[in-house]
C-alpha cells in the first residue's frame, strides 16, 4: 500500500508488490528465485558501492550484502504488518483511515497501527469521524494545499475516550457494516453520519458545538437534543 491508495474506510490496492528480503536472504535468492535476482544484478556495481555493504571494497567495513537494506527488517517488525491494523498515510489532506485484516504491507508513505486492547474497529470509526478531523486539521502541522503530517508525536495527542468494550460495540457494528457496503460499492453516507453522531455524543457536545465541527449536521436542534 501507498500513501496514495488509502481512501475513507478502503484502499484502492494498485496491485504492487514488495520483494521483502530479510538479512541472510541473499543465500538462496539466486537459487529459488533467478528471475528477480538476475534483474537486480543489473545494478549490482553501484549496490556494492554503498557504504553498508561489506563487498564494497576501498576497505569498506559495511555489515551488508549488495542485495540487503541498511535497515534491513527483522522478523519481529516484518510480523507487524501480518497483524490486524490500522493504515493511514503520514501525509494527507482527506485523512482517511483504513481497517486492515488482509496482511497488506506499506511503503515509507504510510503509518500503522496495531492494538492489544482496544478494538481497532473502533478506532478506524473514530478516526474517520468529523470530531477525529476537525482535531487533526487543528493539532497537526499544515503542508502545502491544506495536507496534514501525522506522524507520531503529533498524532499520539488525540485524545480518544476511553471506551469499555461493551461500550465499543455499537461503533464495531456500524463499522462492519460500512466496510461490508465499501466492498460491495455500496453508498455508506449514511451509516458513517451515526457514527458522527455516536461521536458528538460521547465528547457531551451541544448542538451549537456540533454545528462547529459540521455546519451541515442533518439533524434538527430538537432531534439531537432528544437522543
Amino acid at each position: 500500500m501507498r500513501g496514495r491508495d488509502i481512501k475513507r474506510y478502503k484502499a484502492e490496492f494498485a496491485d504492487l508488490w514488495v520483494i521483502l528480503a530479510l538479512f541472510g536472504s541473499h543465500k538462496y535468492l539466486e537459487s529459488e528465485f533467478p528471475a528477480i535476482y538476475n534483474h537486480l544484478s543489473q545494478y549490482k556495481e553501484k549496490l556494492e558501492a554503498r557504504g553498508q555493504c561489506r563487498y564494497g571494497g576501498k576497505g569498506n567495513k559495511g555489515m551488508h550484502h549488495w542485495l540487503e537494506l541498511d535497515n534491513c527488517p527483522t522478523q519481529k517488525y516484518v510480523e507487524q504488518f501480518e497483524k490486524e491494523k490500522i493504515i493511514y498515510p503520514n501525509m494527507t489532506l482527506f485523512l482517511p483511515f483504513i481497517y486492515d485484516d488482509k496482511k497488506f504491507y506499506t511503503n515509507q508513505k504510510c503509518f500503522i497501527i496495531t492494538s492489544k486492547t482496544v478494538n481497532l474497529k473502533f478506532l478506524v470509526g473514530y478516526f474517520n469521524s468529523k470530531v477525529s478531523h476537525r482535531w487533526i486539521r487543528e493539532n497537526c502541522p499544515e503542508l502545502q494545499g491544506g495536507t496534514r503530517e501525522l506522524s507520531k508525536i503529533f498524532f499520539e495527542n488525540i485524545p480518544i475516550p476511553m471506551l469499555s468494550e461493551s461500550e465499543q460495540k455499537p461503533f464495531v457494528a456500524l463499522v462492519e457494516k460500512i466496510l461490508a457496503g465499501k466492498e460491495r460499492g455500496e453508498d455508506t453516507t449514511g451509516l458513517e453520519r451515526e457514527i458522527d453522531e455516536m461521536v458528538y455524543r460521547l465528547y457531551g457536545l451541544s448542538y451549537e458545538e456540533v454545528k462547529v465541527v459540521d455546519p451541515e449536521f442533518w439533524l434538527s436542534r430538537e432531534e439531537y437534543e432528544r437522543g
